[in-house]
């Protein structure tokens, strides 16, 4: 029976049944919104230059995620956001109140950027042919991201 108390035929109702998506169709389209949403969300960061997005220029999984070890996946994560405990112990340390300079060339704020930088740094950086730039070396197809693991 319809809503007003008459009789539906049966074709109709075996038609809505095939109107209605599946689940199946509901969890793909969900998802394609999510995906959709994170790609907005990735675009609009391009504007602010957010740090990853100069290495990354999708939302999707990084295909050198699949290192050894969660140590290693911790220590590649963290210099690709610049944020790893040499560079930002001082905000650990309540006697600190400034960034560190760097060991080496005592003369720049250590940073991530800076150890592609250092000129003090360059020989270790060559004789484990790791690029000079930042962006190049932690970036996804970049070749010498196991060399870099071991280095750290």
């Amino acid at each position: 029976m319809d809503r007003s108390g008459g009789k539906t035929s049966p074709n109709i109702s075996k038609a809505a049944k095939h109107l209605a998506p599946t689940q199946s169709e509901l969890t793909t389209l969900h998802r394609h919104l999510i995906t959709q949403s994170w790609i907005q969300y990735w675009e609009d960061q391009k504007t602010i230059n957010s740090k990853l997005v100069l290495l990354k220029s999708t939302p999707t999984a990084w295909s050198t995620a699949n290192r050894s070890s969660r140590r290693q996946e911790i220590l590649l994560a963290r210099l690709r956001i610049d944020h790893t405990r040499a560079t930002h112990s001082h905000l650990f340390k309540p006697d600190l109140f400034e960034p560190p300079n760097c060991i080496h060339c005592a003369y720049e704020t250590f940073t991530v950027g800076h150890i592609f930088t250092c000129p003090c740094l360059a020989i270790l950086r060559h004789t484990h042919n790791i690029p000079d730039s930042h962006p190049q070396a932690l970036h996804n197809s970049s070749p010498n991201l196991s060399n870099l693991v071991p280095l750290i």
